[in-house]
């Protein structure tokens, strides 16, 4: 989780006293950040499950054209691949690289939802939870250890798996509104 989750007292409260890794986005020490990430999964038992966000926040039409514009400079070959985004920022893979390769009998969870547009701020939180009750969808893909490829082809495989989440999520917003 981002270490600025840590201001929320309950989740600093419970994160703190169970196995979690708080991710400082900002560092300019991303080798430790990521070390951070294998070492708590190192200490996973066969039942345990790990959450990562391979989005790092949540998204808004800002910050997807912004950060899909630095993978033109950073990874054009991504950059081409993933510029048709419509919901989704792009997936940043290093950080589920390390868990995967921490925990390399783990299968795969995509997780992905709809009917919480809007709430990206405290400010849109309110705004929305003025009007009608919210709805929401929330849907979870297993995928296989096995149907997972590892290393360098795991990045491609995360890209191809958001540009589908993307066109799910675009298709059950826009049933959601009709």
């Amino acid at each position: 989780m981002k270490k600025e989750l840590l201001l929320d007292p309950c989740l600093d409260v419970v994160g703190q006293r169970i196995p979690n890794y708080f991710v400082d986005r900002g560092s300019a020490a991303i080798r430790q950040e990521i070390d951070g990430i294998r070492a708590m999964a190192a200490n996973m038992m066969p039942k345990d499950v790990a959450v990562i966000f391979p989005e790092g926040t949540r998204t808004n039409d800002e910050k997807r054209v912004a950060l899909v514009q630095r993978l033109e400079k950073r990874a054009p070959e991504r950059h081409a691949k993933l510029v048709g985004l419509e919901r989704l920022l792009p997936p940043r893979s290093a950080g589920a690289t390390a868990l995967l390769e921490a925990i390399p009998e783990g299968d795969v969870v995509l997780l992905w939802h709809v009917g919480f547009d809007g709430l990206d701020t405290f400010a849109g939180v309110r705004r929305r939870l003025a009007q009608a009750e919210p709805h929401a969808r929330v849907v979870l893909e297993l995928h296989a250890r096995a149907s997972v490829p590892s290393g360098a082809a795991f990045e491609a495989w995360l890209d191809d798996r958001w540009l589908e989440i993307d066109r799910k999520v675009v298709d059950a917003s826009e049933r959601r509104i009709r």
